[in-house]
């Protein structure tokens, strides 16, 4: 069940979000990275998927659309001939465990013995692909985040490559910064490298209700499955899903592109 929350309160806690999540930001534009010399890449034959939102604390209600989202992921991947290897969240949880403590006493120091706690997510994944017996060219780690779109003050608001517009009784009578979610997708290679990390939007998370006077939990949160699937296009385009990012678009779109 989601829970509102006054105006005052929501913002509030939105605040600590977006200045304590490891992916959130104000990003209207797309934002990704891809190690260097891999602009060619051929793609992965075979991926490893970790559950969705391991990885990262996700803000209440956000979790709504987890089980679609993983759907939606292989589906696509799937469609493009890659196989995938998706352990349930218990195994992965115990294997990671035990691949981060094997990777820690691996980087013990020489010196003096001591385990190193000083680990990035990458060092323990060929460790963990060695627990989970899966023999995969690529990790896949999918989060749902939240950022910071732009606001318009109209019915609009655009971050992360799209623009949503809203309907019905629905406004965004606001300028500047709005709360939003978004998927963020991190991929290493089964060495541990990372390789690349890119966002794609999802959806607003709140509607705001002049005659209400405050800012509510959408009751829609996260259900619209065209934005999920341009979203999990967008966030991985340049690397798996998509020959060009245009292909992403959905209509209405196209104003956004040119601005």
């Amino acid at each position: 069940m989601i829970v509102r929350s006054s105006y005052a309160l929501t913002v509030g806690i939105v605040s600590i979000m977006l200045a304590s999540l490891g992916c959130a930001g104000f990003s209207p534009k797309h934002e990704s990275t891809l190690a260097p010399g891999l602009g060619h890449y051929p793609g992965p034959a075979k991926v490893m998927m970790v559950p969705i939102n391991e990885t990262t604390e996700v803000p209440a209600g956000l979790e709504v659309a987890d089980d679609r989202l993983e759907s939606l992921l292989d589906d696509d991947l799937r469609s493009k001939g890659i196989s995938i290897e998706r352990p349930e969240t218990v195994v992965y949880r115990h294997a990671s465990r035990v691949a981060t403590k094997r990777a820690r006493l691996d980087a013990s120091s020489r010196e003096t013995g001591t385990v190193s706690e000083a680990l990035h997510y990458g060092d323990p994944i060929s460790r963990l692909l060695e627990e989970l017996d899966v023999d995969a060219d690529i990790v896949i780690v999918p989060n749902v985040v939240m950022r910071s779109g732009d606001a318009t003050g109209g019915r609009s608001c655009k971050w992360d490559d799209v623009r949503r517009y809203e309907t019905g009784n629905v406004h965004l009578d606001i300028t500047g910064r709005f709360p939003v979610a978004s998927l963020c997708v991190v991929v290493y290679k089964n060495d541990g490298s990372r390789v690349f990390s890119g966002y794609g939007g999802l959806d607003t998370v709140f509607e705001i209700s002049v005659g209400r006077r405050g800012m509510f939990l959408r009751d829609d949160l996260l259900e619209n499955e065209r934005h999920l699937k341009q979203g999990i296009c967008i966030a991985k385009f340049s690397r798996y899903a998509c020959s060009h990012w245009n292909s992403c678009a959905l209509a209405g779109d196209a104003a956004f592109r040119s601005s």
